[in-house]
């Protein structure tokens, strides 16, 4: 696992506070020093620089879990600087020299980098001051001298011993480990050795000059020692890797558990960033996959069909042994699979059972010093691979084999079916419906499918929270798989959208009648928190022609749905050929619709607005009209619906307002009687919901300079039953800049008169239906629409009458109190030119008796 930053930290402190220290001694140090003689300073600092360099590229790493200590011989080079260097160049050599090697040659991070080069500072600083306390300024080879340089080199050896001691401590939250202790140890003992060759090396310089390179030998013996020692600790360290991953793989009870953890051993004894599993036992499309790396420890199932990894385990039917990669990007298999990965360096061994590759393991991004993996690495993850193949394979392929298929069976169910509902799911219910289309074919059944969608299931999300809305579409999916016939299947394809196929349906009549079932069976009201929430659908009903396809059945049941939709909601449609033909017109005015808006084909037809007691004009009702340049003028009912479901509303509503404030700066602001001519505009549900609008309206208002009160902005009443508080919220918002809002449709939505009572209106329009409904109402009998003009003057709002097309309305209507009317029988709604000629000479017409000009 990645360890954190706050883990780390200590780790930069340390690191900041070493250069700190050693930009201090580089500034402090003094220029004079126990050298002896006079040499070319060049010189010396080129040949301290290679050989400061030599032993960092000749040096040996002994590794402690993810990390690793080097020891180089650099006491060699620094006993020689102490006697013939000053102080700053030997410091400088090494920092050069050995600073070179780490960066290129190792490849070191900017902060590992910048710990080594202030060790050097500081070691040597260090070195050279316990130089000149025992030898007294003393640059000439004696029995002081000696004293003097083994106690200097012995000095740092051990300051830069612990310096890495405290930093792996730190990392590893480890402060007490022998392999440590035993390391430091290792590094005094060579530390002797080293500046034992180091004053043999003064001496023979001092006093045989020519013969100085018989020292190469023992320095290259001293180090062949050493590099042996390490390969054969570290192969002893890989043997008890070996012996433990056995011993893992062996007794963890779980197999998962097992592998995460065998594969979190690897990374550590690897020193590796990343190490990752897949084994596919034979005859078995899903694999076991493992994986650890910096995001963590993973383990499961896969399908590799298609994937890097079946293309890997293929590359190794053909090539069957174990492969170091680190620079093949090249290549079509390695490459993408190494860069997917983010790996620049790996070993891969192949699983192999009965000369069959049934997966890999992969080791990868060398962590620490040595930058890359080498061929013993490569034996190692070798001999793993085959450990973990026989593990696999005796005892615990039946176990594995169990997991694999409830795995399978597990992720086969979820392929298939709704995680929310429990449903079958789009993709299982296409398979259902290709293969009932197939049998249909051999044995001559029918086959019926049905589109479901709620109505204005939004509004439920919207008011009542998403967690509601689950629960509803949970309920929904319940009551469908209760009332299915039999042969029937329920799916959710997505969101609120069901759908059944009937496989055994006799006819078309009876999927009419199924279809009435469903609808009675989901219809029923839902308690969601603590309200009964009132459920409609609707259904469309497609049944299966000979030859059709999937895609055509399935075509056909969602253009029906929408159909049902169409007609005014929860009910049922079934498909006709001249649905389709209705769809593909909705399809094609869908994406005309942005065009529309853009060019402004949209406009403003209005109808007046009549007082009835007084026979004048008080306004105007705003009906948009959509001027298509082939179609010609398309009525709101051919494109609102279409507007509304595609989003487009808000944009045509804002057109709307537009035309109607410009309109109002050209005409007379008072209508006939002096009083302030006003226009209302239809507001959408999606308007209400646009935390904008109030904003968008106050600076329409502001740049054509129109009073709010000559607007007046109707909502519909369904709105304010399906979401009254978000309804009342909104609307409050539009009163506060001045406008008056009227409540179109009153007594279809069937709110309660305390709802009414808390609504911000000011308006009442009654719906045409219940004026029209006063031509069968007896003139003596109480209509509904005396009702409604009852309540509006109970809560002092005024009234408006849609859809007068008769005089004898007109007079009823006056009689019972009703105070304003719109319908043909004033006037048509009209364009903007015609309504400005009508209100300059309006006609005259007669209610109850008085005729009045308007």
């Amino acid at each position: 696992m990645t360890r954190s930053i706050s883990s780390w930290l200590p780790v930069y402190v340390l690191t900041g506070l070493m250069a700190g220290l050693a930009a201090l001694i580089m500034a402090t140090v003094d220029r004079d020093g126990a050298y002896a003689g006079e040499h070319n300073n060049w010189m010396t600092l080129g040949g301290l620089m290679v050989l400061f360099g030599a032993t960092e590229v000749l040096s040996v790493h002994l590794h402690f879990t993810r990390n690793s200590h080097t020891f180089s011989l650099f006491e060699i080079p620094l006993t020689l600087g102490m006697f013939f260097a000053p102080t700053p160049l030997l410091l400088l050599a090494h920092v050069i020299g050995g600073g070179l090697v780490l960066a290129f040659h190792r490849r070191q991070p900017p902060v590992k980098l910048l710990f080594n080069v202030a060790s050097f500072i500081i070691t040597d600083g260090a070195a050279v001051l316990m130089f000149r306390a025992i030898a007294h300024h003393s640059g000439t080879l004696g029995s002081r001298s000696t004293l003097a340089a083994g106690a200097s080199a012995m000095t740092a050896t051990v300051l830069s011993a612990t310096f890495v001691i405290v930093v792996i401590s730190l990392v590893e939250q480890r402060w007490f480990d022998r392999q440590l202790l035993a390391g430091l140890v290792f590094g005094a003992v060579t530390a002797l050795i080293s500046t034992s060759l180091g004053l043999i090396a003064v001496a023979m310089i001092s006093a045989y000059p020519s013969e100085a390179w018989l020292l190469l030998v023992p320095t290259i013996g001293l180090y062949l020692a050493n590099h042996a020692y390490v390969n054969e600790r570290r192969r002893h360290q890989g043997l008890e890797f070996l012996h433990d991953s056995t011993r893992l793989l062996h007794q963890t009870p779980e197999l998962e558990s097992a592998l995460t953890e065998l594969l979190s051993h690897a990374r550590a004894a690897f020193r590796a960033g990343f190490a990752e599993l897949v084994y596919v036992p034979g005859g078995h499309e899903q694999a076991l996959h493992a994986r650890a790396d910096s995001a963590g420890l993973t383990a499961g199932t896969l399908r590799l069909d298609g994937s890097d990894l079946q293309a890997l385990v293929e590359r190794f039917e053909h090539e069957p042994l174990a492969l170091h990669v680190g620079h093949e990007l090249g290549d079509e298999t390695l490459g993408p699979f190494l860069i997917a990965r983010g790996l620049t360096d790996a070993v891969i061994a192949p699983l192999r059972d009965d000369g069959r590759t049934c997966g890999v393991m992969i080791v990868g991004n060398r962590l620490g010093d040595v930058a890359r993996f080498d061929r013993e690495d490569l034996v190692v993850l070798e001999t793993l691979a085959s450990n973990v193949t026989v593990a696999l394979e005796n005892g615990r392929l039946e176990h594995s084999l169990d997991q694999l298929r409830q795995l399978e069976r597990k992720l086969t169910h979820q392929a298939t079916h709704d995680a929310l509902t429990g449903l079958a799911n789009r993709t299982l219910f296409t398979e259902s419906v290709t293969e009932a289309l197939a049998n249909a074919s051999a044995d001559g059944s029918t086959v019926a499918v049905l589109f479901i969608d709620l109505d204005d299931f939004k509004t439920v999300n919207d008011s009542l929270g998403h967690a509601a809305g689950d629960d509803l579409l949970v309920i929904l999916g319940r009551r469908l798989g209760h009332a299915l016939p039999r042969g029937g299947l329920a799916a959710r394809l997505g969101g609120d959208e069901f759908a059944v196929v009937l496989r055994e349906a006799s006819d078309a009549h009876d999927a009419h009648h199924v279809a009435h079932v469903l609808l009675e069976a989901v219809s029923a009201p839902v308690s969601l928190v603590g309200r009964s929430v009132p459920v409609n659908a609707s259904i469309g009903v497609a049944v299966a022609a000979r030859g059709q396809t999937t895609a055509e059945v399935l075509r056909n049941a969602d253009t029906a749905m929408y159909a049902a939709k169409g007609r005014g909601k929860h009910c049922v449609a079934m498909f006709e050929a001249s649905l389709h033909e209705a769809a593909v017109h909705r399809y094609n005015l869908t994406f005309e619709l942005n065009r529309a808006i853009t060019n402004r084909e949209f406009v403003v037809h209005y109808q007046p607005i009549i007082d009835l007691a007084r026979g004048t004009v008080v306004g105007a009702e705003a009906l948009v009209r959509w001027e298509h340049p082939t179609l010609g003028l398309l009525m709101p009912g051919a494109f609102i619906p279409i507007a509304e479901e595609s989003g487009a509303i808000m944009a045509i509503g804002r057109v709307v307002l537009d035309e109607v404030c410009r309109y109002l700066t050209t005409v007379e602001p008072t209508a006939s009687d002096g009083s302030p001519l006003y226009v209302s505009v239809n507001l959408s549900a999606r308007d209400l919901m646009e935390s904008a609008l109030p904003g968008d309206i106050r600076r329409t208002l502001d740049t054509y300079r129109v009073p709010p009160s000559q607007l007046v902005f109707e909502v519909t009443e369904g709105l304010m039953i399906t979401d009254p508080e978000v309804a009342v919220t909104s609307l409050r918002k539009l009163k506060e800049l001045g406008v008056r809002i009227a409540l179109d449709d009153f007594g279809t939505g069937y709110s309660s008169l305390s709802q009414l009572y808390q609504l911000p209106v000011d308006i009442l329009k009654i719906a045409q239906p219940f004026v029209d409904d006063m031509i069968r109402t007896d003139e003596d009998q109480p209509s509904f629409v005396e009702t409604i003009v009852q309540i509006g003057h109970t809560l002092r709002l005024l009234t408006v009458a849609e859809g007068i097309e008769h005089g004898f309305q007109a007079d009823r209507l006056d009689a019972l109190g009703c105070q304003l009317g719109q319908g043909y029988h004033f006037a048509r709604p009209m364009p903007e030119a015609a309504f400005t000629e009508w209100l300059a000479a309006p006609p005259t017409f007669t209610v109850n008796g008085r005729t009045a000009t308007s």
